[in-house]
């Protein structure tokens, strides 16, 4: 390729992320890895995608049933944060707030009979990927845990000094 051709397809992967160059080249850059980077453009496309009031299949953020119960979940889209690419859906037991918008995996569907990501009636976004479900899964639940042992390790410091 030559260096426009090439500065070219840079230029359009950056307008598809919604980056400018100085932004993309800041150090410190989380978007250096290619999961990143498609977690950057399904953030970007879904944007665009949710409605508030949809009923929608996501990765909770949140365990319900204590540590460890982690999963999909359907919930209702209660507001869309473009700037953050966050969200704040509405579930079973509580609102979870600034959910990653490439963490919501499909839409719910009546019409659609077959299952996705084991659930029936979900019409997925951008195609059903397992894989990167379960990576979601699994990145959710080593930032809730290192939440929770930060805190823990906090309250241990806070003891009474007589």
């Amino acid at each position: 390729m030559t260096e426009e051709e090439i500065s070219k397809a840079y230029r359009k992967a950056l307008d598809v992320i919604e980056m400018e160059d100085m932004e993309f080249q800041e150090p410190g850059n989380p978007y250096i890895h290619r999961g990143e980077v498609i977690a950057r453009m399904r953030d970007c496309l879904l944007q665009k995608e949710l409605k508030m009031g949809e009923q929608i299949l996501f990765v909770a953020t949140e365990p319900y049933g204590g540590p460890g119960d982690f999963a999909f979940r359907g919930g209702i889209v209660e507001s869309v944060d473009t700037w953050k690419k966050t969200c704040s859906v509405r579930s079973d037991f509580f609102t979870m707030d600034d959910v990653p918008l490439h963490y919501v995996l499909g839409r719910y569907n009546p019409d659609i009979r077959e299952k996705h990501y084991g659930k029936e009636c979900v019409e997925p976004l951008f195609g059903e990927h397992e894989a990167l479900a379960q990576q979601y899964l699994r990145d959710v639940e080593e930032k809730w845990n290192a939440r929770w042992e930060e805190s823990e390790s906090q309250s241990d410091g806070m003891g009474m000094n007589l």
